[in-house]
């Protein structure tokens, strides 16, 4: 990827023209999830619906748990990242007015969800992202809360598991004409376990990183005396 956008932006510098103006914007864009040291990681947002980003921890590259100058606790998901998410679960996020305006995809925007819905983006990254380092997050504790506020959607995801529904490999084959039986596994089903509580989020586990524009303006208001 890190070859096809230097030879697109040699094109673009020297005249030469492109099949999409979009190429090197989608391109330096998708770049930042699968090769990071080459086009860097994905900015962390400085603004939220729910106030400005005050400090934050990095989940993954393009997730970020953040804390706003109004008190509030905040998942931000990064635009690129949101086809993992389901309808559902992409219907309760939230979205900054200049995204709207402009477009999510042209802004490299943020999907944005409350305290009270962190939960269920938590927990559907995290049955996708395996790999990814969920230190900071105690799945006991998370399918609690999803169990606590979310009861249909666990009870939605166990009956779906239960019947094969999210079997990777069979699903396909399926699809393909070829009989097999789908295959669950228990491991993936939601469980209530009361006594762990519902606090999922360790940050014990994170380094907790002060926005320095905020920082800087807030320095910069008490030094005007406002």
């Amino acid at each position: 990827m890190a070859l096809a956008y230097e030879l697109l932006q040699y094109r673009k510098k020297n005249g030469f023209s492109l099949d999409s103006q979009e190429d090197l914007h989608d391109l330096a864009i998708y770049g930042m999830e699968v090769c990071p040291e080459y086009f860097g990681t994905y900015p962390v947002p400085e603004r939220t619906p729910w106030g400005y980003t005050t400090r934050h921890k990095t989940i993954h590259n393009g997730v970020y748990w953040i804390e706003t100058d109004q008190c509030t606790s905040v998942l931000a998901v990064c635009y690129v990242i949101h086809d993992d998410l389901s309808d559902a679960v992409l219907a309760l996020a939230e979205h900054n007015s200049y995204d709207l305006e402009h477009g999510v995809g042209k802004t490299l925007g943020y999907y944005f969800f409350s305290e009270d819905t962190i939960c269920l983006p938590v927990f559907e990254l995290l049955q996708r992202y395996r790999r990814w380092d969920w230190s900071m997050v105690n799945k006991t504790s998370l399918m609690n809360a999803v169990w606590t506020k979310y009861p249909e959607y666990a009870a939605a995801q166990n009956f779906q598991e239960q019947r094969g529904g999210h079997d990777t490999l069979g699903l396909p084959l399926r699809s393909l004409g070829i009989d097999v039986e789908l295959q669950s596994w228990e491991e993936n089903m939601i469980i209530l376990t009361p006594e762990v509580g519902v606090d999922f989020l360790n940050f014990q586990n994170g380094r907790s990183e002060v926005n320095p524009y905020y920082s800087d303006n807030n320095e910069r208001n008490t030094a005007a005396g406002t």
